[in-house]
């Protein structure tokens, strides 16, 4: 009980760590830059994160849910591996030739390095938490997030940091972190058989792997319709306010990095009330943070907001308690995809998460139309309550887990 407290504890702060460096270099991107430069900065950063998003659901979720059985998570590890190098390789090449077409800005283009780094980095650290190795995940998250840090005491220090040179610190911090993944847990790539590896198991890895694409391509669809009809200045209130309350979203996608490999060691849940009752309490307690930080948002002075947000901040506070209750709803949804995944139920978690996509997508453009970016937010927030409930009922529905 003590070792998977302590690796339960360890996931934690990794996923803390994760969540900082990535809130944190939003923060120096917002502090150097101005309102429709950060709107475009934070774009492009989201489909950085939706890749990973991606590569989760459909390398990592397999990971997970092999916590117990270590000789077929190094066979699957070694795999994915291979198939995240490819993968990364291949969307940096399409980025740099996009930035030569467009003629993007050097921030852009060191951006455009990023894939390869991100996503052999996470492999691993999914690997390391499932084998039960969070400690070096830890180690790695942790210089990636020091790294962060340095970015936004960089802008506090001079006024003459540019996205340029975030973009280049971040980037480099990456690739620190893996190569400190890559020393501490040596998982080479498996090239031979990776044709039949991906053929043999894809219609596991599709139901999930859809399911991380319809989430993540959501939320920049989302933005998306937001920006053509309201304009940079909707998204950038969007995403300064994701930019608060956005360590909670990485916090909850730690719940089936954290939790699910603790409880096929164990071998606990074999059906869907039972998933449900000993995932509850992680949707109770993120949703109570989510909802408070709500709360600080309407009394925080505006001299603490424009020193994390410098110019976006007026624009993201309006919307801020309405995204805290989007996100509480959002933690009882993934506590519950959690679930699903952990009983091998990626099919009717698509489904619902198609549902909400849909949903969410049909009500931003609606609700745009009013030329208030606040009814926007709040939409999202009652798309997000009804999926919560869907979600909960339909896994407590679920029958034995399914292998």
């Amino acid at each position: 009980m003590a070792r998977s407290r302590r690796r339960v504890i360890l996931g934690l702060v990794d996923q803390g760590l994760s969540s900082a460096s990535n809130a944190l270099v939003l923060v120096a991107f917002a502090r150097s830059s101005g309102v429709e430069q950060f709107g475009r900065l934070a774009l492009i950063f989201l489909i950085l994160t939706t890749l990973l998003s991606l590569t989760r659901g459909f390398l990592g979720v397999h990971l997970v849910r092999l916590g117990g059985d270590h000789r077929r998570l190094v066979v699957e590890g070694r795999f994915a591996v291979a198939t995240g190098i490819l993968l990364g390789l291949t969307v940096s090449l399409v980025a740099i030739l996009v930035c030569y077409a467009i003629g993007a800005a050097p921030a852009v283009w060191v951006l455009a390095l990023a894939p390869p780094f991100i996503i052999w980095q996470d492999v691993l650290r999914y690997y390391s938490v499932a084998s039960g190795r969070a400690g070096s995940a830890v180690l790695s998250d942790g210089l990636w997030c020091v790294g962060s840090v340095a970015a936004v005491v960089l802008t506090a220090l001079s006024t003459q940091v540019s996205p340029f040179h975030i973009s280049l610190l971040w980037v480099s911090s990456a690739a620190a972190a893996l190569l400190v993944l890559a020393t501490t847990v040596p998982l080479p790539p498996r090239w031979r058989g990776l044709r039949e590896w991906m053929a043999d198991g894809r219609a596991e890895r599709s139901s999930f792997g859809l399911e991380g694409v319809v989430s993540a391509l959501n939320s920049v669809a989302v933005l998306a319709v937001v920006t053509a009809i309201l304009g940079l200045s909707a998204t950038a209130a969007l995403r300064g306010a994701g930019t608060i309350i956005g360590p909670l979203s990485l916090l909850m996608s730690a719940l089936p990095l954290v939790v699910i490999p603790e409880l096929a060691r164990g071998g606990a849940a074999h059906d869907g009330r039972e998933a449900w009752r000993r995932l509850r309490w992680w949707g109770l307690s993120i949703s109570l943070l989510a909802l408070s930080i709500g709360v600080i948002a309407l009394v925080l002075p505006s001299s603490v907001g424009t020193a994390l947000l410098g110019e976006t901040w007026p624009y993201a506070q309006r919307v801020l308690p309405l995204m805290a209750l989007e996100y509480a709803a959002l933690a009882w949804l993934h506590a519950a995809g959690a679930g699903f995944r952990l009983l091998g139920q990626g099919r009717r978690l698509l489904s619902i998460r198609v549902l909400a996509a849909v949903s969410a997508l049909g009500a931003a453009g609606l609700l745009a139309l009013t030329g208030d970016v606040v009814f926007v937010a709040a939409g999202l927030a009652l798309v997000a309550m009804g999926a919560a409930v869907v979600a909960v009922i339909v896994l407590r529905g679920v029958g034995p887990a399914t292998n």
